[in-house]
């Protein structure tokens, strides 16, 4: 009998023990209030300390961060005031590909082009692939962008679009939306007229220059500008009813602070650089952008873009009438904080002094497409801070007298400020000046030696 009352009493042990432990551990299951539930009530706390016992505030759970999400804008395709389609997800490329994820929202957009283009063969599409300088690319096309856009080009094209309402074209961006080595879009889509002899898709490229912004503007001269093969400034004088057009556009945008203008200059395959910048097309669309700065538009209203064309589809002869479309949209709302990381990004690739090299008794300039690319940083930064400048000195080797090598350093980095002028920047913001001789930074006892000191040194300096 007597062990029988200790089994009993050793079993109940156990059973309170239990209880305590799913007590402390459990609350919920016995009924006790805690931190996280919402219909926590008073009632049920004051008759838990009514029966002697104090709940148990349970320690709330750690939250977990949410992931880092991408800033990743939707797809909207739009020819003018035509809403084609519209998703939520967008093309993703990963670095240095051309090959995308197509999302299935993405892909049901491709579906609606297909069909406006069917409905509309008057309409021309300009596929535009996008990539950045820091992306390397070994294939058929001239550049990733053109490689991208045709990617997309051919998946329409199997959904059933007519080849010939859509080009391609591939355009360098350096703030392109990377995350993790992927870039969340990439491809864009532009609409004009489509040409009669299906060669120039440029509407700009005649005789007569047109511009409209909708309903809400429009100008039309019966003149146009033009360029002369290889050469990316605008041939002068300017016809005077164009200027007149420049000014009615100039005087709308700053009525209009909202609208962005994007210049888009034309260049064929086999024209010979002859500018600052990466691409010839771009370096037209930029003088174009000058003009319009000195007649008195906003610099951070207008956007310069190039358009890559077969050699023969441009030029009569050696001369190119218009060769630049305008295009108008909504100025994009800024982003300050991606604002604040493109300048510091730029900072770093523009605040080393760089060194620019002349033949002897020259003032042309040996580029490479790594200056171009500097200087095409050179003017974003530039926009992006006003208070920035750049300086620029000349200096020459020991051939020849003092005096005409004072003049020769005066005299590159002069042409070094038209170069920037040329490509819209302000000529405020360039302080040209001359060292000659004075200080070489190798023995000038040498070619080599001299090659080293023929130099304008470029500083871009922000105080």
């Amino acid at each position: 009998m007597k062990n029988w009352i200790l089994f009993l009493l050793f079993l109940l042990m156990l059973l309170g023990g239990l209880w305590l432990y799913y007590k402390y551990t459990c609350p919920d299951c016995f009924g006790v209030a805690t931190a996280s539930a919402a219909g926590a009530t008073t009632g049920a706390t004051a008759a838990g300390a009514a029966a002697g016992t104090a709940a148990i505030e349970e320690k709330p759970k750690p939250v977990q961060p949410a992931p880092e999400k991408v800033v990743q804008n939707p797809l909207v395709i739009k020819d003018r005031n035509n809403m084609i389609a519209q998703s939520p997800d967008h093309f993703t490329f990963p670095l240095s590909d051309f090959n995308p994820n197509v999302p299935n929202p993405t892909d049901a957009a491709l579906d609606k082009l297909t069909a406006y283009l069917k409905d509309h063969p008057d309409r021309l599409s300009m596929v535009r692939g996008y990539y950045a300088s820091n992306e390397k690319y070994d294939g058929e096309f001239d550049n990733l962008g053109v490689a991208r856009a045709e990617d997309i080009k051919q998946r329409l094209v199997a959904k059933g679009a007519d080849p010939d309402q859509l080009k391609t074209v591939g355009l360098l961006r350096n703030n392109l939306n990377f995350k993790d080595n992927l870039l969340y879009g990439g491809v864009d889509f532009n609409f004009r007229n489509k040409p009669v002899d299906n060669i120039a898709a440029i509407p700009a490229t005649g005789d007569n220059l047109k511009i409209n912004d909708g309903s809400a503007f429009g100008t039309e001269a019966k003149a146009n500008i033009s360029f002369k093969k290889n050469e990316y400034k605008v041939n002068e004088p300017i016809p005077a009813e164009v200027r007149k057009s420049y000014d009615g556009m100039v005087k709308y945008l700053n009525k209009n602070p909202k609208r962005q203008l994007t210049v888009t200059g034309a260049y064929e395959k086999s024209e010979k650089n002859t500018s600052l910048l990466p691409t010839l097309g771009l370096a037209r669309a930029a003088n174009v952008e000058s003009k319009l700065i000195g007649m008195g538009a906003k610099d951070g209203q207008i956007e310069i873009e190039d358009s890559l064309y077969a050699d023969g589809s441009l030029f009569k002869g050696d001369q190119m009438k218009g060769g630049i479309q305008y295009d108008f949209a909504g100025r994009p709302v800024a982003d300050k904080a991606a604002t604040d990381k493109r300048i510091k990004d730029l900072e770093k690739l523009v605040i080393e002094p760089k060194n620019l090299y002349f033949e002897t008794a020259k003032t042309q300039l040996k580029l490479t497409p790594e200056l171009r690319q500097y200087f095409a940083n050179v003017k974003e930064y530039l926009a992006k801070v006003p208070s920035a400048k750049v300086i620029s000195t000349g200096h020459t080797d020991d051939v020849g007298s003092a005096a005409a090598n004072l003049k020769y350093g005066q005299g590159r980095a002069q042409f070094v400020k038209d170069q920037l002028t040329s490509i819209g920047v302000s000529g405020k913001r360039i302080q040209p000046s001359s060292k000659g001789e004075t200080s070489p930074i190798a023995s000038n006892k040498s070619e080599s030696g001299r090659s080293k000191n023929r130099r304008v040194e470029i500083r871009v300096v922000n105080k």
